[in-house]
């Protein structure tokens, strides 16, 4: 019984985990593992978005390793935007309709 409950709450303690979002200089990112983030909706940014290789909250590090399906869809404020090494996919449409976007810049990661 007490394996069973301490599974349980492990289960419950990790699901917490990986829906835990959090914003870092102006970008929302989604943990993913425990030592990894996606970048999240952004759909209100504005500016030079920089996607670095490392995240750091609450005195934890991820790494950054995905751009999530629609991240920045129809943001027409985002100008341009630097992506790390360490992003190696971007999702379905991340920048569609990004009428303002003008320069991207990333690395041979992405797959």
């Amino acid at each position: 019984m007490k394996k069973v409950l301490l599974l349980i709450l492990t289960l419950c303690a990790t699901s917490e985990l990986f829906s835990q979002t959090f914003t870092v200089n102006g970008i929302n990112y989604k943990v993913t593992s425990p030592t990894s983030v996606e970048v999240g909706l952004n759909s209100g940014f504005t500016g030079a978005a920089v996607i670095p290789s490392n995240v750091t909250y609450s005195s934890i590090s991820y790494s950054v390793t995905h751009i999530s399906d629609y991240a920045f869809e129809s943001c027409t404020g985002l100008k341009s935007i630097t992506i790390s090494n360490s992003v190696t996919s971007i999702g379905q449409r991340s920048f569609w309709n990004c009428t303002g976007l003008i320069s991207v810049a990333f690395s041979n990661s992405l797959k």
